[in-house]
């Protein structure tokens, strides 16, 4: 299977991913589910704008908007379920979580083929010299015969890694100590 359209903001992606419901997805976060049809999950958005045909749409709630206004357009747009912090009267699958946006990347990362267990990932976190030591981190992976990529606060963002046509089975990752702290379902091996 080959679906195309594979994205999270980001170009779409060609890969042989797995075929995923909203409740395979919704079991990452423990999200009640209404309405599963079974219908596969191929895209993921938190913009109606950019919703793909079979994505699952993402409504944010905001400082300034509420995603479950755009819910109906993002349906519309072709989206398969959507995923929310209260009930919508729509007829379409639901997910419920206490927080749609910390549910993003846990639920994403199941519809796009849980790219990071392919990863061993090494966290550099501190006060000065993460870049740099980043960056060694990676060139010696790499001279040691062992594919490996950097991503962090400067540079390349995780965001493109995740995406990429690429695979490596290293990750040197500029990390800084509130991304530890705030992302629960982060955890680097080393």
């Amino acid at each position: 299977m080959t679906p195309a359209g594979r994205r999270v903001g980001s170009p779409a992606v060609e890969l042989p991913l797995p075929a995923v419901t909203l409740s395979d997805a919704a079991a990452a976060v423990r999200a009640e589910v209404r309405g599963d049809d079974g219908r596969s999950l191929t895209d993921a958005s938190y913009d109606s704008r950019t919703v793909e045909p079979d994505s699952l749409f993402f409504c944010i709630t905001g400082e300034h908007v509420d995603g479950h206004r755009f819910a109906s357009e993002a349906l519309a747009a072709g989206a398969a379920a959507i995923v929310v912090e209260r009930w919508l009267p729509l007829d379409a699958p639901q997910a419920l979580v206490p927080s749609v946006r910390g549910s993003i990347g846990p639920m994403s990362s199941v519809i796009f083929g849980r790219p990071a267990e392919a990863l061993t990932t090494i966290g550099i976190t501190g006060t000065n010299g993460k870049t740099t030591t980043t960056a060694l981190v990676a060139h010696l992976l790499n001279a040691a015969g062992l594919q490996s990529t950097t991503a962090g606060n400067i540079g390349r963002p995780v965001t493109d890694l995740a995406m990429a046509q690429e695979r490596f089975q290293w990750l040197s990752l500029e990390v800084s100590s509130f991304q530890l702290h705030d992302s629960p379902h982060f955890a680097p091996e080393i």
